[in-house]
This record gives structure tokens, C-alpha cells and sequence, in this order.
């Protein structure tokens, strides 16, 4: 793979994780610090499991389509 095409992945997977952290660090704070005022909280915590949910997927996805090594492929 040419040295721009790595970098482009690597960039891109390292947006995704650091989305998927940013939403797994909303819902540690919310389960482990509750709140009185619950006004928004189900929601705010609703998109954060989709913020997690499609992290996950694209980063499952840009591994399965762009990162296969040659040999792996073989042994299939």
C-alpha cells in the first residue's frame, strides 16, 4: 500500500477510536457520577451508544475492506 493511502487509514481509524472514546467517556461519567437533574441524560446517553455503535462499525469495516493482508486472504 502506498505511503498516503497508509496515512489516510491510519488518520481516519484514529478519528474513529478517538469518537468511540469520546462517547464510552459520556457514558462512564453519566453511569458513574448520576445526576438529580435527569432532563436530556437518557437521551444524551442514547446518542452516545450510537456514537459508540457506529464508530465500532466503520472502524470493523475500514479493517475488513483495507486492512486484509494478502496471506489472510489465502487461508480463507
Amino acid at each position: 500500500m502506498k505511503a498516503i493511502a497508509e496515512q489516510l487509514i491510519r488518520a481516519t481509524l484514529a478519528n474513529l477510536e478517538a469518537s468511540r472514546q469520546e462517547a464510552i467517556t459520556v457514558v462512564e461519567l453519566y453511569i458513574k457520577n448520576p445526576t438529580t437533574n435527569y432532563s436530556g441524560a437518557v437521551s444524551e446517553l442514547v446518542n452516545a451508544m450510537k456514537q459508540i455503535s457506529e464508530a465500532e462499525n466503520a472502524i470493523d469495516a475500514l479493517q475488513r475492506n483495507f486492512l486484509i493482508q494478502p496471506e489472510e486472504e489465502d487461508n480463507e
